[in-house]
């Protein structure tokens, strides 16, 4: 909060320059524990913060320090002295006028963390599972000298799962998680464990688990990118108002997710982050903006893939497929015969967001009268998206999370879905 107040005070000083004169703020602190079959294994408690500059009269230079104690004039300076004519030139829209400031929230103790964990691995009753559980709160905040000062706060609880292969997170806002579909995809996981078989090239119908489809999403959210569909790096790009998916399908992007915690009530230019229809019943209804590539959803970051950079790009938020009506039980009844899809892999190269190919390695069980038989590996799963998505015939109950890798500044999350067939490349 002191860095925060220092850095609008400072910036008010400047409010009669031309330009642009913008520094926003993350600070992340986190507590962890870590627990293998019941045996804690780890502590750990990080603090991390980084303050990004974008400044200039007729181009913009953007600066990233992470020096808490470097001056705004240091930071401004540096931020100026980077400005070139590729960068951002001055027509660029800036938020003005707003302000809005939430109390910065503070972690609990270690003790009461592991009385939770604890809790937790008994309610989780698989041997070989490794829990990690933190807590974690974020704070953001962005002030310029055209009046924009907004601050907010988030606390939540995250439970991070390794077990037989496959890694969950579960989070929630308040302090305790709920449980109930981590169990059943953990008991998902374990039922999958069984002898190896073959599998011939050919196209099969399939359902995918949640944390399959999700993973699809990792890097594929870019397919819904504005900036990605105005420069022709997006498969949808100009394809706004056409069936891109199934009736049974609807994706949205929003600024809240109250079952996980995750919330961005702004983002990094100051907007409010939006509630975004992205494809409703099939239809591609809209995309993510930030104030560079159209009217702000509220979808402006600086983060992408595992690297943080500095200049502003479109991120999404909470970035989520709506559940169906059937439990995975019921998607391998109505499959009946085919393959299900559990783990995909290369989940960060697997799509490729200009054309709308993707090819991914996988595993599966063999589904036969409904049943797993047989544990399928060094298959391949290829085809265009759209057509993937047009072959869905039906939706699971419940979604799959996955934040981006490291950083934790989105997250995508999706259900399991039947669909009707897809391309594979066997293993014999």
């Amino acid at each position: 909060m002191e860095i925060f107040k220092r850095y609008r005070d400072y910036l008010q000083t400047l409010k009669d320059q031309e330009g642009l004169y913008e520094v926003n703020g993350e600070h992340r602190s986190l507590l962890s524990i870590e627990y293998t079959d019941g045996v804690r294994t780890a502590v750990k408690a990080t603090d991390e913060s980084s303050l990004y500059a974008r400044a200039g009269n007729t181009n913009l230079g953007s600066a990233l320090s992470q020096c808490l104690t470097e001056s705004p004039e240091e930071l401004l300076a540096t931020a100026i002295s980077m400005c070139t004519d590729s960068l951002v030139p001055m027509s660029a829209k800036y938020q003005s006028h707003q302000s809005n400031y939430e109390a910065v929230q503070h972690l609990g103790s270690a003790q009461e963390l592991e009385e939770q964990l604890k809790a937790i691995d008994k309610e989780l009753p698989f041997d070989g599972k490794t829990l990690n559980l933190q807590e974690v709160v974020e704070t953001r905040w962005v002030c310029n000298q055209h009046g924009l000062a907004r601050q907010f706060s988030r606390k939540r609880l995250e439970l991070d799962v390794d077990y037989l292969g496959l890694h969950w997170n579960c989070s929630a806002s308040a302090a305790a998680l709920d449980l109930s579909n981590l169990k059943i995809d953990m008991e998902d996981q374990r039922q999958n464990q069984l002898p190896l078989g073959h599998c011939s090239s050919g196209v099969y119908p399939a359902v995918f688990s949640n944390f399959a489809f999700t993973k699809f999403w990792v890097t594929g959210w870019q397919l819904f990118s504005g900036l990605a569909q105005q420069n022709g790096a997006s498969a949808f790009g100009g394809r706004i108002g056409e069936h891109i998916a199934s009736a049974q399908l609807s994706l949205f992007d929003v600024a809240e997710d109250g079952d996980t915690g995750y919330a961005y009530p702004f983002d990094c230019e100051g907007r409010n982050g939006e509630a975004v229809p992205l494809i409703q019943h099939g239809v591609l209804t809209s995309a993510l903006h930030n104030m560079s590539t159209g009217e702000s959803t509220g979808n402006a970051g600086r983060t992408l893939g595992l690297v943080k950079g500095n200049a502003i790009s479109v991120t999404p938020k909470n970035f989520l497929f709506d559940c169906g009506a059937f439990s995975t039980k019921e998607l391998l009844a109505k499959l009946d015969d085919g393959l299900y899809i559990f783990d995909v892999f290369d989940e960060f190269h697997g799509i490729n967001v200009a054309s709308g190919q993707f090819s991914f390695p996988c595993k599966a069980a063999r589904i036969v009268n409904g049943e797993k038989t047989e544990l399928l590996e060094g298959l391949t799963i290829n085809g265009h998206i759209s057509d993937l998505l047009q072959a869905v015939q039906a939706v699971g109950d419940h979604r799959c999370y996955m934040p981006l890798l490291m950083h934790q500044c989105w997250q995508v999350g999706a259900p399991a879905i039947l669909v009707s067939e897809v391309q594979v490349t066997g293993n014999e």
